[in-house]
């Protein structure tokens, strides 16, 4: 029983371990990245840019709805729309830069 529980005790030790080991490695340049490369990456999946993507969306629906309903605000919506297209542009380019051409793929 006691040998039992040290074993599943080291177990766990030696999963904590493996996983600070991933989650540290995570922010080290691996290969021929730069440091560059690593904030891109890193920046591109934590949650915060997935929220202001989301957040765009959202914005980006709004938008539309006041075009369908022929809303008198053509200032906003012409501001609204280049607004909208440069951010996903902008979101595009950085997600190659930061995830490569394998993203096109996953």
């Amino acid at each position: 029983m006691k040998e039992e529980r040290e074993r599943q005790e080291l177990c766990r030790a030696r999963r904590t371990i493996q996983d600070r080991r991933s989650r540290q490695s995570q922010f080290q340049p691996q290969g021929d990245e730069t440091a560059m490369d690593v904030f891109f990456r890193t920046f591109v999946e934590s949650s915060i840019f997935e929220l202001g993507t989301g957040a765009m969306i959202v914005y980006s629906t709004i938008t539309m709805v006041l075009e369908v309903d022929q809303v008198d605000v053509p200032f906003l919506i012409n501001f609204s729309e280049a607004m909208i297209t440069s951010f996903f542009l902008t979101e595009w380019i950085t997600r190659l830069h930061a995830l490569g051409r394998d993203w096109f793929s996953s």
